[in-house]
């Protein structure tokens, strides 16, 4: 592949270990990305806004933002719903913008 190892993360997410590898290649940045059985979505059925999201959005909607003064039924309008799906491994290139590089 003729790329150089720029890194190796790891962290915690939803109760989940996660682990991101970055790899440079004629000076593009690239990522891993592993496969396998994945959730994708929102589930309005098991979410619960804390108060600042609710305050939030309240200030939101007073500035002329989003559908209405509720909170769950803007995120089920605007949001895919929650779905299961496989993933296939690959090297993606990465989209994150490093300091100092131009977008």
């Amino acid at each position: 592949m003729g790329g150089r190892l720029v890194s190796v993360e790891n962290g915690e997410h939803l109760g989940a270990r996660l682990y991101r590898v970055r790899i440079e290649r004629e000076g593009q940045d690239f990522a891993l990305k592993p496969g396998g059985e994945v959730t994708l979505g929102f589930d309005p059925d098991t979410w619960t806004p804390t108060p600042e999201q609710i305050d939030d959005y309240a200030v939101s909607v007073e500035q002329g933002y989003g559908y209405g003064p509720d909170l769950l039924g803007y995120l089920t309008q605007v949001l895919n719903p929650r779905r299961h799906v496989r993933l296939a491994a690959s090297n993606a290139q990465d989209l994150w913008i490093s300091p100092g590089r131009d977008a």
